[in-house]
């Protein structure tokens, strides 16, 4: 049975049992996957479950590396490997269109690497979930707020730019001057 893993990655507390008799030339080779500890970051529309891509968070481990990365297309980041200690994420660019979620969160590798959550979530910035999953790592749901957002493209919105610039540039052509003639 494992009873120390890497830094970064879970200990594997399966048991394995090999016979060994006078008969036994050579042990079989026993291997053991190491599962990482983790953090999983899921970007949310606020009070929506629309998953918002081109957020961008920031990590600090306990070594003081910083590490950026961006929500895809699934609204979903993950850092693997984490090693024991203070770590902090924080979101740094908001997808456009929407506030940014000014929460850090604060969180601890254990010694038995196991993760702690120690800061609190200010919901004035956004919420922000922290759960613990059933393999023991941490989840973050983060919701952005909604900001200022351009008018999309069809519907009347965009019926009314256009009747609007329509009508300014109509009003110019009517300003021209006539021409007079002179008698000279």
């Amino acid at each position: 049975q494992e009873i120390q893993s890497y830094n970064g990655y879970r200990v594997n507390e399966e048991v394995f049992q090999v016979v060994i008799d006078a008969k036994t030339d050579t042990l079989p080779e026993i291997m053991v996957e190491e599962e990482p500890v983790q953090v999983k970051v899921i970007k949310y529309r606020e009070g929506t479950q629309e998953v918002l891509q081109g957020a961008v968070f920031e990590h600090t481990a306990p070594d003081g590396m910083i590490e950026q990365l961006e929500t895809g297309p699934n609204g979903i980041l993950v850092w693997k490997g984490l090693q024991r200690g203070k770590h902090e994420i924080k979101e740094v660019s908001a997808p456009v269109g929407y506030y940014l979620n000014e929460n850090v969160i604060v969180f601890e590798v254990t010694e038995k690497n196991e993760i702690q959550v120690l800061s609190e979530v200010n919901e004035g910035y956004g919420k922000i979930l922290c759960t613990i999953d059933e393999a023991g790592n941490l989840v973050l749901e983060v919701e952005d707020k909604v900001g200022f957002r351009l008018p999309e493209t069809g519907g009347c919105g965009i019926g009314w730019i256009c009747c609007t610039g329509v009508l300014i540039c109509s009003k110019g052509l009517y300003k021209r001057r006539r021409p007079t003639m002179n008698s000279q």
